[in-house]
């Protein structure tokens, strides 16, 4: 376990700052969407901060997709065998949804078919969109990665304007592919990403640029959100524009990446488990049984009926710092029993081996 816990130290600090920020602002989208809060037309600067804290979510998830990316385009990461990256997010997500499950259960709740089928088959019936397109993405990465590397820096670049291009065009009809259009978006972001450690391999030290270019990105899309709802010709291009790879969102994304990871290096490996912890959080705020039954009445239960900020605020440190906890726990858990799951399998390879031998 000493091992274990000294990895962390490896990597460098100073991007996982960004995984923090990513899943603040999923979780305050989740929290915002399943509120209870009723959009009013004599408060348009609420709607503005409801709308705007959904968008922030769309942030949160290209910027979570940014991190892999960035550590994903490489040699040494290309050559790890993906059965084993698949693994290491299909446990957890398994995990999850069969405790959420057994706990709504306990709770003396029925559960409907749609929950009972997204619990035991979690991936196949999209309890996590996330988790579904990273596992669609990762069969595809080997070889998209190969591609990309055989284009010449001005290829790449053609290419992912081309990419950008279709994907715009493809989102307008929905996500109708088995989660396909998720997977599509890891791709693009992966490429937009690659593209820029090509171009400039070293790590970038202005921090002091991509932070107010980041800032400057924040305060554009909530005046874009206000300007929509202000206008209601606008109002059907919002929907179309909240997606992680839009013209709206995906530079603010590549900002705010860039300005954690521009920031001096340092390496704290508690920072690091910690930060590898957020996925957790994930997992339990967007599990069926948490959206269709806990998040909302607990918010409602802190801010009333119509879902308040206090309320919404309450539930999200909640989900925040609850679920680090709840992972922080799991993850050593599950390596001990990967430990003790190798040590077992050694020691029957190592008896079987021997019977050959003394045959």
């Amino acid at each position: 376990m000493k091992e274990y816990f000294a990895s962390f130290k490896k990597r460098n600090s100073s991007p996982e700052l960004a995984r923090f920020v990513a899943i603040g602002f999923i979780l305050i989208g989740h929290c915002c969407v399943f509120s209870g809060y009723y959009p009013s037309e004599s408060n348009l600067f609420g709607n503005s901060v409801f709308y705007f804290h959904d968008i922030l979510s769309q942030v949160g998830n290209g910027l979570f997709i940014a991190i892999l990316s960035y550590y994903l385009f490489s040699p040494s990461s290309s050559s790890k065998p993906t059965w084993k990256r698949i693994l290491s997010i299909y446990l957890p997500c398994v995990f999850y949804s069969l405790t959420m499950y057994m706990i709504f259960v306990g709770a003396g709740h029925t559960p409907s078919e749609t929950i009972i089928h997204q619990t035991f088959f979690p991936v196949i019936y999209n309890n996590y969109w996330f988790v579904r397109a990273y596992i669609l993405f990762l069969v595809i990465y080997p070889f998209y990665y190969k591609m990309l590397l055989l284009m010449k820096p001005r290829q790449h670049f053609v290419f992912m304007m081309v990419f950008f291009i279709s994907i715009m065009a493809l989102h307008r009809h929905g996500d109708k592919l088995w989660g396909l259009f998720g997977a599509i978006e890891f791709l693009f972001i992966f490429t937009v990403i690659g593209f820029f450690k090509r171009i400039h391999p070293s790590k970038p030290k202005c921090w002091y640029v991509f932070f107010p270019f980041a800032i400057l990105g924040l305060v554009s899309l909530f005046a874009y959100v206000y300007i929509t709802l202000q206008v209601p010709a606008l109002n059907k291009y919002r929907g179309w524009m909240n997606n992680c790879v839009s013209l709206l969102v995906l530079p603010v994304v590549i900002c705010l990446f860039y300005a954690f990871l521009s920031l001096p290096e340092f390496h704290l490996a508690p920072l690091n488990y910690v930060a590898r912890a957020t996925f957790g959080c994930y997992l339990i705020n967007g599990d069926t049984c948490n959206i269709q039954y806990w998040m909302g009445h607990m918010i409602r239960y802190f801010g009333g009926n119509v879902g308040s900020t206090g309320g919404i605020m309450i539930a999200w440190s909640i989900y925040f710092f609850g679920g680090l906890a709840i992972e922080m726990i799991r993850m050593p858990l599950f390596e001990l029993g990967h430990l003790g799951y190798n040590k077992v399998f050694n020691k029957i390879k190592d008896a079987v081996l021997a019977k050959k031998e003394a045959a």
